[in-house]
């Protein structure tokens, strides 16, 4: 059930030309046919066994009912509702639709019932479709409650005496009139047919077999003569049969003869008035040719109405045809008539009814939307809401559609969406706000929105799969002065991993703009009291056009984003794809991303990712696969604050110079009056001292990164990656919570607001698994101050903001084929991509790592530079390194080294870094760091772990996978720093999977580096894995060697 849409401005005609804007159709599998051709015949249809889906597209009212010869709807017939009650999902009702011209005998001829218009008005009366036009001009009356109002244009409503109650009729969802056999009866006089023919066609179901009961007559009003032609049912004669009179002593009967209680077709049949024939049930009984030409002048039902009420029907009397036409209505029409009425259902004569919806488009102006008015905005909204129940095609011509939020209770409004704006063949949609732009095209212009309101928002259905939905060719506007979001998909509250809230998401050629854009600053510093420091400006929330949650198959193709704090959000997305997707002037022009503590989702590929005038991110990208990206930073003019526009201390001169107290005037640092620590082994940043009113979300925003200098002058800078922000609390928690901490320093660390920087405005995130760059182009384009401000060259300082950061997962994250950045100072590093690794400091959690081909690759451990030796002392580190050598060896053992003897041996080199293979979580535990410059791997301190692993609780064990000849006698060099001064707590060992493979090196000499070798022989080494486990207590190990003969 939906309600029909009020348009204002538009005729029916205009509005709605069937059968464009309809929802769909209903037809049947069963096509019943005449014995021989008919014409003109109404067809009676009970609603009630129509399927949910007519009764969630129809109108309440049924004003959108249609009907047609053939599902393209191209050959419409004329319909009466008769009855109609809608009760959301299903409803009853009675229709009648008249099959103009004829109706085959042999051709398959299903009826096509339509339905779902919110905008149709129901046809006139008069209309070719209307009410009256869906009977044959021949039907002088149709009462299908067996009285009351007449159906046809006659007008033959009839008089009703002694007020008989309606009830149920024959078919289900239709009406009769119980007359009580002595007072009840109806007449008429506005349109009586004066000779023959006649025909009169009824169902009746009488009370009684006993009596004589006149159902139908045309008589002479006057006198109670014989001036009449009638129907009885002679419940008073043997076999009980129905008699057609022409005056009391003419009459022809039918061939058998009727049941009390039980429902039968009655006929009389006047083809002349020297022919008459009653029936019975289709079936035509024998002539009475008796000459009779009597004088009429009124209609009566439920008696024979003359001077007085004679032989009054004591029963129900439904479906009551008058005919001036015996040609054709004749044996055929009878028994067709009959068969239709057969049974309660109709379904030996229809069948199942089933839902159809058309596949052709629909035009936007059919449905009823209203361009270029504002004022439309509401009525739009809620006509949108109804018209995408049909699951069709919209086509939107060119014009602004102004609509307010959408009503999005019934999920059924928007489970599918099609939607199609104006664009020729080569120009697709780029239609800007304001004056500008090309008004031949669509755009959508969204009003009367709060803050925080979603104009379509589908996150209450987020536990059922919706989709497809396919949007092209639009622009989508809040203009100056409005508020708000687009689209919301899914539940972005959910914990969980896995899940689907959308299956098909297709946007292409589409425009989203909110005008009202932060075209200040992205940082502001207004006269708070007390000073609440640079802080971020949020005036419309944290606003987007996209926010999609578990979407899956999400694709969007040549769109474009302006002025959105977020253009495209995607969380925990699976096969998401986009291609040339850009935008300017966004916090964020799109934010990919995974659902914390969940596995990594499916990785997205995108072709074609450019953002110019960012103020938080440009692109903030988790588990993606980018193919070309070119990322800017903010317009200096309009989207940055230039360092020393506040002296927040009031310690005059600005910035540079005598300035007493630089780091106040930073807009990218907190107030020094800010404390924040972070305890040992902690996940989470805790700030105290916020000036009232502010909250951490005023400073900082979700997955960007901050660098955090401690006041402990021994503790290196930490880079951060914020992965959520808790206001209540005061706490930022970091990337990775789960299982790793940053800090290993007893006590933890601390600091002030000027040891904070924030890098909002940088070009992009590459973040953890799964995700690589193929072509990148990152650069600033303003200044924007030294970190320390220690640059002389201007007041400002060169500007290091980082062009991006990588933010490492368990495989490597792969960046190739970038090209040089722009900044003012491209020989500072630290205008370079930086790295926000686990443990940053001078300890690296285990993690995937960097593969960088190109320039300007960060200076960290972690990464893995193009074309430099792997080597010990090279921070440019790989996990595995496997050569072939060939070494000398006195096989024969005689002492003497002959050439024969010389073998080629597999030298598989581990070393610490990246790529290890998780073994119980043990290697995940490991801790990645520096000594003397070498990179190692810090095993546990303490007691020396359980070995084999399997048979306790696993400590940091280095479990290096590959060794290419599982099974096979090994040799190995391995190099060690003992970390603890006391010498019994420096122990280490080495464990080739068999029981017998565990060789343990105790007491070793304290705080100085062993080169251990040894030999593993076949029996020790497992046959399967080919993994040796290196573990111990207050050990670094900075490299393992492992050498095995190619052959045997």
């Amino acid at each position: 059930m939906v309600a029909a849409a009020i348009v204002v401005g538009f005729t029916q005609n205009a509005l709605a030309a069937f059968p464009d804007g309809w929802a769909g159709y209903v037809t049947h599998s069963v096509t019943t046919e005449p014995a021989n051709p008919v014409t003109d015949f109404t067809l009676l249809v009970s609603l009630d066994q129509l399927p949910s889906e007519f009764w969630t597209s129809v109108q309440f009212d049924g004003d959108d009912i249609r009907a047609s010869k053939d599902a393209a709807g191209t050959q419409q017939l004329p319909v009466d509702v008769i009855e109609f009650d809608d009760d959301g999902s299903t409803g009853s009702g009675l229709i009648a639709v008249r099959w103009t011209g004829v109706k085959s005998a042999s051709a398959n001829e299903p009826l096509y019932i339509w339905a779902g218009n919110p905008a149709a008005s129901r046809p006139s009366d008069a209309d070719l479709y209307g009410r009256e036009n869906a009977y044959a001009a021949h039907l002088r009356a149709f009462w299908p409650h067996g009285g009351g109002e007449d159906r046809t244009r006659n007008g033959n409503d009839l008089a009703m005496n002694g007020g008989p109650p309606v009830v149920a009729g024959p078919i289900n969802g239709s009406k009769a009139t119980d007359y009580n056999g002595s007072t009840q009866w109806g007449a008429a006089t506005a349109s009586v047919p004066t000779s023959a023919p006649l025909v009169m066609i009824h169902h009746g179901q009488a009370d009684n077999a006993t009596a004589p009961m006149r159902s139908m007559a045309v008589a002479a009003a006057a006198a109670d003569d014989n001036n009449f032609l009638d129907l009885e049912w002679r419940g008073d004669v043997p076999s009980d049969k129905i008699q057609a009179h022409a005056g009391s002593a003419n009459a022809a009967a039918s061939a058998t003869g009727f049941s009390a209680g039980v429902w039968h077709q009655a006929v009389g049949l006047f083809s002349s008035h020297s022919s008459r024939y009653a029936g019975i049930d289709g079936v035509i009984g024998g002539v009475d040719g008796t000459p009779f030409t009597p004088s009429l002048n009124s209609i009566s039902v439920g008696a024979l109405k003359q001077a007085t009420a004679r032989n009054p029907f004591d029963g129900r009397l439904s479906m009551m045809f008058l005919h001036t036409d015996a040609a054709s209505v004749n044996s055929t029409w009878v028994a067709y008539a009959k068969e239709m009425l057969d049974d309660a259902d109709q379904s030996d004569f229809y069948g199942t009814w089933t839902w159809k919806t058309p596949t052709s488009p629909v035009n936007a102006l059919a449905l009823g939307f209203k361009p270029n008015d504002p004022a439309a905005a509401a009525a739009n909204a809620a006509l949108l809401a109804e018209a995408c129940k049909s699951r069709r095609l919209i086509v939107w011509p060119a014009g602004d559609f102004y609509f307010g939020k959408i009503n999005t209770a019934d999920i059924n409004s928007f489970r599918q969406i099609a939607w199609k704006g104006a664009a020729s063949e080569y120009a697709w949609q780029h239609q800007e706000e304001g004056t500008q732009g090309d008004k031949q095209l669509t755009r959508f212009v969204i009003t009367g929105m709060n803050t925080s309101d979603v104009w379509l928002d589908m996150s209450a259905h987020a536990a059922t799969r919706i989709g497809p939905w396919r949007i092209e060719d639009i622009t989508f506007q809040i203009p100056s002065g409005q508020k708000g979001s687009l689209f919301r998909i899914g539940n972005p509250a959910s914990t969980s991993g896995p899940g689907t809230s959308i299956r098909g998401l297709y946007v292409r050629g589409c425009y989203f703009t909110f005008f009202d854009h932060l075209a200040g600053a992205y940082l502001i510093n207004p006269s708070d009291s007390p000073d609440s420091g640079w802080y971020l400006n949020k005036p419309h929330g944290r606003n987007f056009a996209w926010q999609v949650t578990h979407g899956y198959d999400t694709s969007f193709e040549d769109c474009s984003f302006r002025g959105w704090y977020v253009g495209g959000e995607f969380r925990q997305a699976d096969r998401f794809l986009a291609r040339n997707w850009r935008g300017g002037a966004n916090g964020r022009v799109i934010d990919v991303y995974g659902v914390p503590g969940a596995s990594a989702p499916v990785p997205a590929s995108i072709f074609g990712l450019w953002s110019e005038g960012h103020w938080v991110v440009g692109a903030n990208l988790e588990s993606c696969e980018v193919h070309g990206l070119n990322a800017e930073s903010g317009y200096k003019a309009s989207y940055a604050p230039i360092i020393g526009d506040k002296d927040f201390n009031n310690d005059n001169p600005a910035l540079g110079g005598s300035d007493s107290d630089p780091f106040d005037d930073d807009p990218r640092r907190l107030l020094e009056s800010i404390a924040w620590s972070i305890p040992q082994g902690a996940s989470t940043v805790s700030f105290n001292n916020l000036p009232s009113p502010r909250v951490l979300s005023d400073y900082f925003d979700v997955r960007t990164a901050v660098r955090f200098q401690p006041t402990q002058a021994d503790e290196p800078p930490r880079y951060l990656y914020i992965e959520s922000i808790d206001d209540g609390a005061r706490t930022l928690t970091f990337k990775n919570s789960n299982t790793t901490s940053y800090i290993h320093r007893a006590g933890g660390l601390s600091g002030n607001g000027e040891g904070v920087t924030r890098f909002l405005g940088t070009g992009v995130n590459l973040v953890g698994d799964k995700t690589a760059v193929f072509g990148h182009n990152v650069h600033t384009n303003l200044i924007l101050g030294d970190l320390n401000h220690t640059d002389p060259e201007t007041a400002e300082g060169l500007g290091d903001f980082p062009q991006g950061f990588v933010v490492p997962g368990a495989t490597p994250t792969i960046v190739t084929g970038g090209v040089e950045g722009l900044t003012k100072n491209t020989a500072d590093t630290s205008t370079h991509w930086a790295v926000v690794a686990d443990d940053y400091g001078i300890q690296h959690r285990l993690c995937g790592g960097v593969r960088w081909i190109g320039v300007e690759a960060p200076d960290h451990p972690l990464v893995l530079k193009n074309g430099n030796p792997h080597l010990e002392f090279n921070q440019n580190i790989r996990s595995m390194e496997i050569t072939r050598i060939v070494v000398a060896g006195d096989a024969d053992g005689d002492g003497v080294v002959e050439p024969s003897e010389y073998r080629t041996k597999i030298r598989h080199r581990a070393f610490p870094g990246r790529g290890v293979t998780a073994a119980w979580d043990s290697s995940r535990s490991l801790r990645f760091r520096s000594r003397e410059g070498v990179p190692v791997h810090w095993l546990r301190d303490g007691p020396e772990p359980l070995i084999p692993p399997g048979t306790g609780t696993p400590q940091r064990t280095w479990m290096i996978p590959g060794l290419r000849r599982p099974g096979k006698p090994v040799d190995y060099v391995i190099r060690i720093f003992t970390r603890s001064a006391i010498q019994n707590e420096n122990d280490f060992v080495v464990w080739a999977g068999e029981p017998l493979s565990v060789l343990t090196f105790e007491n070793l000499a304290p705080l100085q580096w062993h080169v251990l070798r040894g030999r593993l022989e076949e029996n020790e080494v497992d046959d399967d894995s080919g993994e040796i486990w290196l573990a111990g207590g207050n050990i670094e190990v900075a490299w393992a060697e492992f050498l095995q003969d190619e052959e045997d």
